[in-house]
């Protein structure tokens, strides 16, 4: 439940007396605090209301205020303020130091280190604990917080640098999935705001100071109307960069200067027409200058973030582009022996990336590139041979390209390796279709790589995350897609990382092993199974098999295969903390077993009898289930009145077990319950790459001391698979 300030009721109570829009301003003026103020207040009022599903109107250009029905439910609850008045909201450490950031970015951090407990309700030694945290944060995004005695911290940082601080700020604290949806979903003008992201009412103030309908809308006129085409990853990140400058210019800060290469990297037209735009929603805030300033950075954006577009946009970069990039592939050709003028397409797609990275490094614009750490690891000596060919083109061109820049060129290098290397000759049979949120390098070195892999499957479309809701599905089998998809598909969707993983192919492998044939059927297959487990808790059935026929002539796959496979339970779904145990006594295996699998018990996933068939198995087979040296993981057949579940239980002394005449020790026993044969694949996949990628992985979970150990444990190697 959200607690609110009594600050917040006074609002209230004045937005409840008065039936006419009220202006920020006067309410501001009323309670003797800034308009800023005010705004957060109303934020959070407006969040606290909705719990009590009472809606606040805010009316542009007038204020706020509400309509007759909401306004009597608003007074009903002022009647029971005592109920939910709290003096101050209460704070844990990651919101102190989340607000210590906001005040920061918002220049209000003016408090000293006497001042500064007070304000957050914490001790002199907390208040020190947090700053440091703060500092840590600005470090990591390359800034420095700068202190001053008896006048609190600030950053010496240009307000674009602000901005892009905010946004930062932001994707790290709000919710991705219910943004990307919005993105993805907006039609209507009149559907209301975004939903509230996130439990700061800072980041809520942001979205709802603009109509991201409206907004977006007019991004893709533009877009269109100008021919430029950018990434999903690129053109969400326009989107906040364009919500924040909204915010931070009505609140008074705006882009007084450029450097001078601006200038020469903008289209007057487009830049003017821009201006234009920005001076009519915006005249009350900014001046001429300041508009063309504005609309500047805008358009130097677009340009160095397209993925497509007139080269002779780019003037200023293209010359030196042209230069280095046939300096690059002179070299690539002396050092590696690869030529790559024989694929003209990939070409031309590392010269408008190279446009663009030089753009980014002559306004010192940072490239983000997540996949820098896998490409430095898995190509090494190709990366190395590409940095040491760009510092050579920063020597001679005067551009310095970052570390991240050279992984993308790395890519288009591996790439044309993979490509000239040849592929196997096999038939394609699987119609996939690729959902990339990345540039055109990334789009292509995945699509290479998973024909490299996998040449039976075809990647027949490259889609925009935004084109999902209009796109006909029925011509393709599956879906990859490398970035979150929070609607629901008409086909299989297999999340991949832009460089495929060992997860990666596994999932993908046992997709086509098992689903190839006919994915419609996997999907109702998976769909009465989940029957089966339902009618099975509850009613008593006489002829299973018969039932299982019926139900197949009742559901149609075309009806029941919206589906991901990724929505298949994880290894970290099917363990929740409470069935793991620590350090628990067993003299043999079959105590172990019965022991590990008691929570499973309790809590009707099995029954002893599915615990007795596993023991009479290993006793007909002398199959212990040793899947790792240190781990057994026996389970039983399938049967559907049981719910797939796992339980885990580290030994206090490990078992030793002779198989095949030699000794294997066990530290942990974990017993897998199953409900069919088709929903565990994804969750022992993932416990198999465990082990194949962390063979030390058992015995970290055996010297864990503690139940909330391993727990921690299992997060922090099943996060390092994702």
């Amino acid at each position: 439940m959200i607690a609110i300030t009594k600050r917040c009721l006074l609002l209230l109570q004045m937005l409840c007396r008065n039936p006419d829009p009220v202006p920020v301003r006067n309410l501001a003026e009323q309670l003797g605090v800034s308009e800023r103020t005010v705004r957060y207040d109303l934020s959070l009022l407006e969040d606290w209301l909705k719990e009590r599903d009472v809606r606040l109107k805010r009316v542009p250009q007038k204020g706020v205020c509400f309509d007759t029905k909401n306004r009597e439910k608003a007074w009903e609850i002022l009647q029971e303020q005592d109920e939910y008045v709290t003096e101050n909201r209460f704070l844990n450490s990651g919101e102190r130091v989340g607000m210590m950031i906001i005040d920061v970015l918002e220049g209000e951090s003016d408090y000293s280190f006497d001042e500064g407990p007070r304000r957050f309700g914490v001790s002199r030694a907390t208040f020190v604990r947090d700053m440091e945290k703060v500092s840590e944060w600005f470090d990591g995004h390359n800034v420095q917080l700068l202190r001053k005695q008896r006048r609190g911290v600030r950053i010496d940082a240009d307000e674009i640098v602000c901005r892009r601080l905010i946004i930062d700020f932001i994707q790290e604290n709000s919710s991705q999935p219910m943004l990307m949806k919005y993105f993805i979903l907006y039609k209507d003008e009149e559907s209301e705001t975004v939903s509230r992201p996130s439990t700061f009412t800072y980041i809520n103030r942001i979205f709802g100071t603009v109509n991201l309908n409206q907004l977006i809308a007019e991004v893709d006129v533009y877009l269109k109307k100008w021919h430029i085409t950018i990434s999903d990853e690129k053109y969400i990140w326009m989107i906040y960069y364009l919500v924040v400058m909204i915010t931070r210019i009505k609140d008074g800060h705006v882009v007084t200067r450029l450097p001078k290469q601006y200038d020469s990297l903008t289209n007057n037209t487009q830049k003017n027409e821009l201006k234009q735009k920005i001076q009519k929603d915006l005249s009350q805030y900014l001046t001429e200058e300041e508009a063309e300033n504005e609309a500047s950075y805008l358009v130097a954006y677009m340009y160095m973030s397209a993925k497509k577009g007139k080269e002779t946009d780019l003037d200023s970069g293209s010359e030196t582009a042209i230069k280095a990039s046939a300096y690059l592939q002179e070299e690539i050709r002396s050092k590696l022996g690869l030529d790559l003028s024989g694929d003209s397409e990939l070409l031309d797609a590392l010269k408008t990336h190279l446009q663009a990275a030089i753009i980014r490094a002559q306004l010192g614009i940072p490239a983000h590139n997540a996949m820098l750490e896998e490409i430095q690891i898995k190509f090494p000596d190709i990366y190395a041979i590409c940095k040491e060919i760009a510092e050579d083109i920063g020597d001679r061109y005067g551009v310095l390209l970052s570390e991240e820049e050279i992984g993308f060129v790395t890519m288009y290098i591996v790439l044309s390796i993979q490509k000239n290397s040849g592929r196997l000759d096999e038939s394609e049979n699987v119609r996939a279709a690729l959902i990339c949120g990345y540039g055109v390098g990334t789009v292509a070195f995945l699509t290479s790589s998973l024909k490299r892999q996998f040449p039976m499957i075809a990647i027949v479309d490259q889609l925009s995350i935004f084109d999902i809701q209009s796109y006909d599905f029925s011509q393709i089998d599956l879906v990859f897609t490398t970035i979150d998809i929070p609607l629901v598909l008409p086909k299989p969707v297999i999340k991949v990382n832009p460089i495929l993983r060992r997860m990666d192919i596994r999932r993908i492998d046992s997709f086509l092993r098992t689903k190839r044939a006919d994915p419609d059927k996997t999907a109702q297959e998976f769909r009465i199974n989940e029957l089966m487990y339902v009618i099975g808790r509850h009613c008593d059935v006489k002829n299973k098999e018969e039932l299982i026929e019926e139900l197949k002539r009742h559901i149609e796959p075309n009806g029941v295969s919206l589906m991901r496979l990724t929505e298949f339970p994880s290894f970290y779904d099917i363990l929740p903390k409470k069935y793991i145990q620590a350090h628990i006594d067993a003299a043999d295996w079959e105590s172990a077993v019965q022991k590990a699998a008691k929570p499973l018990i309790k809590d009707g996933c099995i029954t002893e009898k599915y615990v007795r068939e596993i023991i009479e198995l290993k006793n007909r087979y002398q199959q212990y289930a040793v899947i790792s040296n240190g781990i057994c993981m026996p389970h039983a057949e399938p049967d559907a009145k049981y719910k797939l579940a796992c339980s885990l239980a580290t030994l206090k002394e490990p078992l030793e077990l002779m198989i095949d005449g030699k000794p294997v020790l066990i530290y942990v026993v974990m017993v897998l319950a199953l409900s069919d044969t088709v929903t565990q694949a994804k969750a022992l996949d993932e416990v198999f790459i465990l082990l194949d990628e962390f063979p030390e992985f058992p015995m970290e979970l055996q010297k864990a001391g503690n139940v909330a150990e391993i727990s921690r444990i299992l997060r922090h190697y099943y996060n390092k698979l994702n």
